[in-house]
C-alpha cells in the first residue's frame, strides 16, 4: 500500500468517516462564520496602504519575514480584494479539520462537530482574518501545520519502512515548516501544539502502543521546529540582501526583553505567568466579549480526563500532567522573546486548536463516567461555541459601524473643502493634524484589533493613514506635510475648534490644518 504523505491525506476522509454531506455541513458552518468577510467588504486599517501602493505593501511582507506571502502576491495573487482570500480560508478550515481528525484517530460524530465552531470561531482567528492578506496566510498555515505533523508522525511514530527513509522524510517536514513560517511566523506554534495534542488525544485512548510511540516522537516536533526557524531566519536575511531591504516592524515586540530580564526578572516571569492564567481564566480581559465558559471547559476537561484515564494511561501521572501543562503553554512559547502582553493576540494562532483538544478530551472521556458527564461536556462546549459566535458578531458590528462612520467623516471633510471658497483651485495641500477623532465605543473588541479602530484615530491620528484613506475615496489633492510645513503652522491650532466645528479646518498657504481634538501636539506624518 502506498504510504506517501499524499496517500495518507487522501485516506483521511475514509479514516474519519466523513462523507461528502458531512464535509458540506462543516463548510456551511464555516461560510456562516466567515459571512461578514466573504460578502461584505470594508476597508480596514492597513488596507488603505495596500490599495494605494501595492508594490510597497508587497515589499513590506519581505521586510517582516513573510517572504512566502510576498512571493504569492507577486505571482499568483496580485489582487488585494478579499473574496478569494476568504473563500480559500473557508476551504482551508474544513481541510485542516479533516486532517486533524485523522491525526487524532477520531471518527466523525456529533462530538467532533460540536466543537468545530470553537476551532474556527474563537476570537484569535478573527484577529488574523481582519486583513485579507493574513487571511490567505492563515489558510496556508491551517493546512501546512497538520501536513507537517502527519509527516513527523510517519517518520517517528509510524512503521519501520517510514523510519528507514528518515532523512528524506525529515527534509520534507522541514521544508513544509519553512514554507509555513514564511507565511506567518507564529504558525510554528500550531505545529508544536499538534505534536503535544496528538499524544493526549488519540482516539479513544485504547492504542497504548501508538500513544507511547507518539510520546517518543514529541521531541522531534521541537527539533524540527527549531531547525525550521533557523532556516527561515537565513532565507529572510538572504531575501533582504538580494532586494536591498532593511527589516522592519519586528523589533517593536522584542526590543525591551533583555532589559526587563536583566533588571526586573521577576516582572518578566510573573507578567508572563499572569498573562497565561488570565488568557484561560478571564479571556474577556484580552478579547472583550464574555467567554466565561472557557475556564469551565478547561477545568472540566482536565478533571474528567484525569479520572477516566487514571488506570489506562501508558505513562505515569507525572508525565500525563506534564503533557497537559505543556499543551496549555504551547500557544505562548514565543512569549519568551517578548515582554508580557506585548505580542499581538493574533500571534497565538494555536490557541483555538488547544481549546478544541480540551473540548474533545472532555466529550470523549465523559462517556466512561456517569451519564450526566456527557451532557455537561456538551452543554459547556455548546455554550463556549455560542460565546465565540457572539464575540464574532460584536467584532463584525464594530467593524461595520466604524467603517461607515469613517465614510461619513471623510465625506463631510471633502464636502467642507469643496464648499469653502478658499479651497477652490488649491492643491496639492499638505495635511497637518492635531489630535485624534474621539468616537463612542458601541461594541467590545480585542486588544490590537482594528474592529473599533478609525483611520482618524489609529496611531493617535496619523496624517499618513488619513491621506491614504482619503485617496482610496477619490480625494487626491492631499499629501502628508513635511517637517518645515509642520513647524510653521503648529501654533495656529490654539485658536481652532475640534472637528466637526467649521473652525476645525483652516488653510494656510498650501498647508491644510485639521484639528480633530484638543491634544496638545500636532501629529507628524509617518
Amino acid at each position: 500500500m502506498d504510504n506517501s504523505l499524499l496517500s495518507s491525506i487522501e485516506r483521511m476522509p475514509r479514516k474519519t468517516g466523513l462523507s461528502s454531506g458531512a464535509i458540506g455541513v462543516l463548510l456551511g458552518i464555516t461560510i456562516l462564520c466567515l459571512g461578514g468577510f466573504l460578502f461584505s467588504y470594508t476597508v480596514s486599517i492597513d488596507d488603505e496602504l495596500t490599495l494605494i501602493d501595492r508594490n510597497q505593501s508587497i515589499l513590506f511582507h519581505f521586510q517582516i519575514g513573510r517572504f512566502m506571502l510576498g512571493l504569492l502576491r507577486r505571482g499568483a495573487w496580485q489582487s488585494t480584494h478579499p473574496f478569494i482570500a476568504y473563500a480559500s480560508l473557508a476551504v482551508a478550515y474544513v481541510t485542516s479539520y479533516v486532517l486533524l481528525l485523522g491525526i487524532h484517530n477520531l471518527r466523525h460524530s456529533w462530538r467532533t462537530t460540536l466543537p468545530f465552531v470553537i476551532f474556527i470561531g474563537f476570537p484569535t482567528n478573527w484577529l488574523l482574518q481582519e486583513f485579507p492578506v493574513t487571511a490567505f496566510s492563515l489558510a496556508f498555515g491551517l493546512v501546512l501545520a497538520p501536513m507537517a505533523a502527519i509527516e513527523t508522525l510517519r517518520v517517528h511514530a509510524g512503521d519501520s519502512s517510514s523510519r528507514a527513509r528518515f532523512w528524506r522524510l525529515s527534509l520534507v517536514t522541514i521544508a513544509l515548516l519553512v514554507v509555513m513560517i514564511g507565511f506567518f511566523q507564529s504558525f510554528v506554534l500550531l505545529y508544536l501544539s499538534i505534536g503535544v495534542g496528538c499524544v493526549l488525544l488519540n482516539g479513544d485512548g485504547e492504542a497504548q502502543t501508538e500513544a507511547r510511540a507518539r510520546l517518543k516522537a514529541l521531541p522531534y516536533f521541537f527539533c524540527y521546529g527549531a531547525i525550521a526557524i533557523l532556516l527561515h531566519r537565513l532565507i529572510f536575511k538572504l531575501s533582504l540582501l538580494i532586494q536591498g531591504l532593511e527589516p522592519t516592524h519586528l523589533d517593536q515586540y522584542t526590543r525591551n526583553t533583555l532589559g526587563l530580564l536583566r533588571f526586573k526578572p521577576l516582572d518578566y516571569l510573573f507578567g508572563h505567568v499572569l498573562q497565561i492564567i488570565r488568557s484561560y481564566a478571564h479571556p474577556a480581559y484580552s478579547y472583550g466579549p464574555d467567554l466565561w465558559a472557557l475556564p469551565i471547559l478547561i477545568a472540566g476537561s482536565i478533571i474528567t480526563y484525569g479520572f477516566a484515564t487514571r488506570r489506562s494511561q501508558p505513562w505515569s501521572p507525572l508525565t500525563q500532567g506534564g503533557l497537559v501543562v505543556l499543551l496549555l503553554l504551547s500557544p505562548f512559547l514565543l512569549n519568551i522573546l517578548s515582554t508580557p502582553n506585548r505580542l499581538p493576540l493574533r500571534s497565538y494562532v494555536s490557541f483555538p486548536y488547544v481549546i478544541w483538544v480540551f473540548a474533545m478530551l472532555w466529550l470523549i472521556h465523559a462517556r466512561s463516567l456517569r451519564r450526566g458527564a456527557v451532557l455537561a461536556a456538551a452543554l459547556v462546549t455548546g455554550l463556549l461555541s455560542f460565546q465565540c459566535l457572539n464575540a464574532v458578531s460584536e467584532y463584525s458590528f464594530a467593524r461595520n459601524y466604524n467603517s461607515r462612520a469613517d465614510l461619513v467623516t471623510a465625506s463631510s471633510l471633502a464636502s467642507a473643502m469643496l464648499n469653502r471658497p478658499e479651497f477652490s483651485g488649491k492643491g496639492p495641500l499638505k495635511l497637518v493634524v492635531q489630535g485624534q477623532l474621539n468616537r463612542p465605543l458601541l461594541s467590545r473588541s480585542a486588544w490590537y484589533s482594528t474592529a473599533n479602530g478609525s483611520f482618524f484615530n489609529w496611531d493617535g491620528g496619523n496624517p499618513a493613514r488619513i491621506v491614504a484613506y482619503l485617496r482610496t475615496l477619490g480625494v487626491a489633492n492631499l499629501t502628508v506635510s513635511d517637517a518645515a510645513a509642520h513647524a510653521s503652522v503648529s501654533d495656529q491650532f490654539r485658536t481652532m475648534r475640534p472637528w466637526p466645528d467649521p473652525q476645525s479646518l483652516r488653510l494656510q498657504g498650501d498647508v491644510l490644518l485639521l484639528k480633530l481634538s484638543d491634544d496638545s501636539k500636532p501629529q507628524k506624518g509617518r
